[in-house]
Order: C-alpha cells, then structure tokens, then sequence
C-alpha cells in the first residue's frame, strides 16, 4: 500500500517525529506523528514535510495552548497529558499529588488554583473533585500568596499578604469559618485590604462591593459617614462619578454633596 511513497519514519521535523502511516485518501499518506509534548495525531504527510511556510510542525500544544507537563501546582505535579476524546473541551492532565495520589485534573483547575487531590492533613471532603466554588476559592487563595507565578502575586504575597496557618493546613477549617458562597456572583475579599486572609478578616462580597474595597478608592467623609465617590452618588441620587467630579474641579465637599443634579447646565463653584 505505502511501497511508491517514501518512508519517513524516525525522522523529526520540528516538534513532531514521524511513527507509521496511518492510511491513505487518494495518493495522499497520513502518518502517525509524536509532539515533544507527548501526544501523538494523525497528520497528512505532505503537510508536516512540506518546506512551506505555515507547514504543520507541533501538535498544536504551542498555538495558544500552554503545554503544563513537568511543572508543579502547589501539591500536584503534572505528569502527562490525557489524549483527547471526542466532545471534550480543554485540556486534562494525569497528576500525581504529594501525598502519592495519582488523580486527573483540567488545565483551568490547575491555574484555578487547586491545591492538592484533597489530602490536606488527613480531611475526608469531596469538593475537589470536582472542585466546589469555595475549594477554588482556598485554592486560589493561597496560590495568591505563595506562588510567585500566581496571576496577582504581586498585589498579594509580594506586599505580605498571608494566609493563616490554620486555613492554609485545613480547607474544612476555612470553610467553617467563612461558610458557602451566598451567590455566583460573590468572591472571596478581605474587608480590610493591608490585612491578612485570616477569621474575622474575610467575606463573601460582590463586584460593587469589592470594588468599593480597593487600595485604589478614595474616601469622602460627610455628614458623619465615610463612603466612596460611587457610593456618595447612588445615596444622593446623583449620575455616577458626579460628586468625585465636583470634588476634583474644585468644588468643596459640603457643596458637592448638597447641590442637586444639574443635568448638564452649567453650575458656578
């Protein structure tokens, strides 16, 4: 079938190390080809030999999809990557966790933060696998805090942001102290942001409410109560971003927060 083509196998061109023909379509030879990556696809012949550009040299694993074999997360290392079945979306990973357990783990869990098979000093829970809202959320955590490779590391552990021993030892310990998730809508925040991830400290809170939280937000004091900019507006009723304007064009607190909306007509200071 294969005797008028000619044989590739062995040979490398780029990631990809030809293996066998697979079958043919017309005069057209497909061959089994092996990635670096460690997975192996089906790929016409001419396509990968071919010196034109845009010729097929990987498995895909380097256009957009970040190859995660040898690297570690937390306490999983990534050992090999699940071949794909028809269906499925994203990549799976075969794992195996520091306590010995070998388990399989998405791509996007792994970034998400997921911090080991479940093992943590002994717990018996089933919420990674897989993980629940609130597991992430431990995960993410303390993947914030200790991982320099963690997105936002900077923003958290760089400035010595912690978590306490308690919660980074015991999942079930966090989760009774901070409880489910109320909504999808909610996420994890400190109520005070120079604080640590410890009791007392830690909230379910919305996207308004985290960002009123931030470094970033200034504070208006009127009246007896402390507020933000946004905060001053939906209380007096004003467009949002009008009271924090009136401040920065000169106009005294007392004043930007009694004078009513102008709707766009001009206001002497």
């Amino acid at each position: 079938m294969y005797r008028r083509t000619k044989r590739i196998d062995g040979q490398k061109f780029g990631s990809l190390t030809a293996l066998t023909p697979s079958h043919m379509v017309g005069k057209q030879v497909y061959y089994h080809f092996r990635c670096d990556c460690g997975e192996v696809k089906v790929f016409r012949k001419s396509n990968v030999v071919s010196e034109c550009k845009g010729n097929t040299r990987h498995c895909g694993c380097l256009a957009g999809r970040e190859n995660l074999i040898g690297r570690k997360f937390n306490m999983l290392s990534v050992v090999s990557k699940v071949a794909p079945t028809p269906g499925r979306h994203g990549m799976i990973y075969d794992c195996k966790c520091d306590c010995g357990k070998e388990l399989r783990v998405p791509a996007k869990h792994l970034k998400q933060g997921q911090f080991s098979c479940g093992c943590i000093v002994g717990e018996s829970h089933d919420e990674s696998k897989p993980p629940t809202p609130e597991y992430i959320a431990w995960g993410s955590m303390i993947a914030r805090c200790y991982n320099p490779k963690s997105t936002g590391f900077e923003n958290w552990g760089g400035r010595g942001i912690k978590v306490c021993d308690e919660w980074r030892s015991s999942y079930l310990s966090f989760l009774s102290h901070v409880g489910r998730r109320p909504t999808e809508k909610h996420s994890l925040g400190r109520i005070n942001n120079d604080g640590n991830y410890e009791p007392g400290n830690v909230r379910w809170e919305t996207l308004l409410q985290q960002r009123n939280n931030t470094r970033a937000n200034a504070w208006i004091e009127f009246d007896g109560k402390r507020m933000t900019g946004a905060q001053w507006d939906r209380h007096l009723g004003l467009p949002l971003g009008m009271t924090r304007g009136r401040i920065n064009r000169g106009w005294s607190i007392e004043k930007s927060m009694n004078t009513p909306n102008t709707f766009g007509r001009h206001t002497k200071l």
